[in-house]
């Protein structure tokens, strides 16, 4: 029987984007891989990010090389408001893990370092969007559903 590697987590590198890229490419079911070069702009993003901690927390699991699990947390500054005194709020994203993975607790830990990471540069609070399959990773780590929808306009 083959044992796996243990799972390491860590700050990904920019080494990391092709793994991390697939990965964000199962979020879609790979349909997004074809859409306006969004690849390269999340890889030069990523290249950017992974060398700023102050303003962007992208963290993997590692399991002997292979990146089995991935978070971003970006930091956004926007208007200060009773939700968020400061204006300085997180948008955590992009949380995965490869199908063949999940089950093993990788989300939880992502989710908690990235806020923890969020502590750490001073943020109010951490927002994200979840699915239906993932809510319980997120109330588990203190998430509520707000009564705010959420839209958008794509342009």
């Amino acid at each position: 029987m083959t044992r796996r590697p243990q799972p390491v987590l860590r700050s990904a590198t920019p080494q990391d984007a092709e793994q991390v890229l697939s990965l964000w490419d199962l979020i879609s079911a790979g349909e997004a891989s074809g859409i306006g070069g969004w690849r390269d702009h999340a890889a030069a993003w990523l290249r950017t990010a992974s060398n700023d901690p102050a303003r962007a927390r992208v963290v993997v699991v590692d399991a002997g090389g292979v990146v089995v699990a991935t978070a971003t947390g970006n930091l956004e500054v926007g208007v200060p408001d009773p939700h968020c005194p400061t204006g300085r709020s997180v948008r955590l994203v992009n949380v995965v893990t490869r199908p063949e993975h999940r089950g093993e607790g990788h989300a939880s830990r992502l989710v908690d370092d990235v806020v923890a990471w969020a502590r750490s540069v001073g943020a109010d609070r951490v927002d994200l969007s979840a699915t239906v399959a993932a809510l319980g990773v997120y109330q588990r780590a203190g998430f509520v559903r707000t009564s705010a929808p959420r839209l958008k306009l794509v342009l």
